[in-house]
C-alpha cells in the first residue's frame, strides 16, 4: 500500500467517521459536560418571545449555556437548539425523547 502525505485531510463523512478511524484509529465517545436540545416549534406558539422571527444567539451566564433560534419554512416554524452544562450523562444514544418535564 502506498503512503501518501498532506498537509489537510478533510473527511466530511458524519458522526462515526470511517476516514478518522482510518486516520487515527478507534475513539470512544467522550462527554463534553454540555448536553444539547433541539426542536421544531410552530412559530405561532412562540411568537410572543420579542424578535423571534429573526435569527438569535443568546450565551448565558457560563460558556455552557447558550440558545440559538431561527425561522423555518416560511417562518412558519422555529428551530431552536440549547445547550446547558451537565456533570453526566446516562443515556445510551445521540437522541433522546424529551419534553418540558425533563428540560432543566
Amino acid at each position: 500500500m502506498e503512503r501518501l502525505n498532506y498537509d489537510t485531510v478533510i473527511g466530511a463523512d458524519g458522526i462515526h467517521s470511517p476516514v478518522r478511524t482510518a486516520l487515527f484509529g478507534a475513539e470512544s465517545p467522550r462527554f463534553t459536560g454540555i448536553v444539547s436540545f433541539r426542536s421544531v416549534v410552530s412559530t405561532e406558539k412562540v411568537k410572543h418571545i420579542p424578535e423571534i422571527e429573526a435569527f438569535i444567539k443568546w450565551w448565558g451566564d457560563t460558556p455552557q449555556k447558550q440558545i440559538v433560534t431561527f425561522p423555518l419554512n416560511q417562518r412558519k416554524e422555529t428551530f431552536i437548539f440549547a445547550t446547558i452544562g451537565q456533570e453526566s450523562w446516562t443515556e445510551k444514544s445521540w437522541t433522546s425523547a424529551g419534553g418540558s418535564s425533563r428540560t432543566p
